[in-house]
């Protein structure tokens, strides 16, 4: 996330203008807890020394918690 500019959806957009990405097939969505959050912030620097912030911490859990085998 560019903190400077708190609302990436521009971004977003212009991708799905330049027909980058597809809207129905690219778009998902997650949610996890504040205490999920916590744990992850907590895992991501123990694991990989890597100290995060929370929105960082939610996509990662969301897109871990997603990924299929293969």
């Amino acid at each position: 996330m560019d903190v400077s500019q708190q609302n990436n959806w521009q971004r977003v957009e212009e991708l799905f203008r330049r027909k980058v990405l597809q809207w129905s097939e690219s778009l998902g969505h997650s949610a996890v807890s504040d205490e999920t959050t916590k744990d992850t912030l907590r895992e991501l620097a123990e694991r990989g020394s890597y100290i995060s912030e929370p929105h960082v911490a939610t996509a990662y859990r969301a897109l871990r918690d997603q990924l299929q085998q293969g």
